[in-house]
């Protein structure tokens, strides 16, 4: 009597095939069958996946969101990424001065912003800055990251969110010696660049101050359009 093949979701390998002389039985080719239907089901489950992130229309491809990393599975997975900032927004012209202890920016204001290279679907996870008291120990310096939400609608006015200070990590002191805030590792908002704006404000102690670097770790969506 004839009945359906289960198909499994494997890449069968070797597809057995009977040889001469073999005894011609259902069961002899049953094998081969069931072999070539695991892969149909395997591949149909891989394209399934696929169709999750891009769609074929006309013989073109769109991607849904973006281009994003995905898993073998096709679900959306995240990578690390850790960037150096540029400082040409922490000084006067040109940013980054050459120095005997390597490149660093100095303050032309005692709290200066600073654009965080982030991206739309990423979460920051990290923000470090090495920084420099110019003079006697005093205050000590601080940084926060701050996400400006825009208000489309009456331009000048926004909200402004702190999404993370360094006393939540390891925060400034008064030593007149190079020092390293950090916010610690934390989640933060996730990304939309379609609304907001990522900084980090450095909160110097004065005019003159030293940034040597800013460090950002974020989990990466993967690349995107914008």
């Amino acid at each position: 009597m004839a009945h359906n093949i289960v198909d499994v979701d494997a890449f069968t390998s070797a597809v057995t095939v009977p040889d001469g002389g073999d005894p011609r039985t259902a069961a002899s080719v049953e094998l081969p069958f069931q072999a070539v239907s695991n892969r149909t089901r395997n591949n149909k489950n891989r394209l399934d996946a696929l169709a999750n992130a891009v769609n074929v229309t006309n013989g073109d491809v769109r991607a849904f969101s973006d281009f994003e990393y995905c898993s073998a599975a096709g679900a959306a997975v995240t990578k690390p990424r850790t960037l150096m900032i540029p400082l040409s927004q922490a000084a006067t012209a040109p940013g980054w001065v050459s120095a005997a202890g390597g490149l660093q920016a100095t303050l032309a204001s005692a709290q200066v912003e600073i654009p965080l290279p982030v991206q739309t679907g990423c979460i920051v996870t990290m923000v470090r800055v090495a920084y420099l008291n110019s003079s006697a120990p005093g205050t000590p310096p601080g940084f926060a990251v701050i996400r400006k939400v825009a208000d489309k609608a009456t331009p000048g006015i926004g909200v402004q969110n702190t999404e993370r200070a360094d006393t939540n990590g390891t925060p400034g002191t008064t030593s007149a010696t190079p020092q390293l805030m950090s916010t610690g590792v934390f989640s933060s908002t996730v990304v939309n660049l379609a609304t907001e704006e990522w900084y980090v404000r450095v909160q110097g102690r004065q005019v003159g101050d030293v940034v040597y670097w800013v460090e950002l770790t974020m989990s990466d969506p993967g690349p995107r359009n914008f």
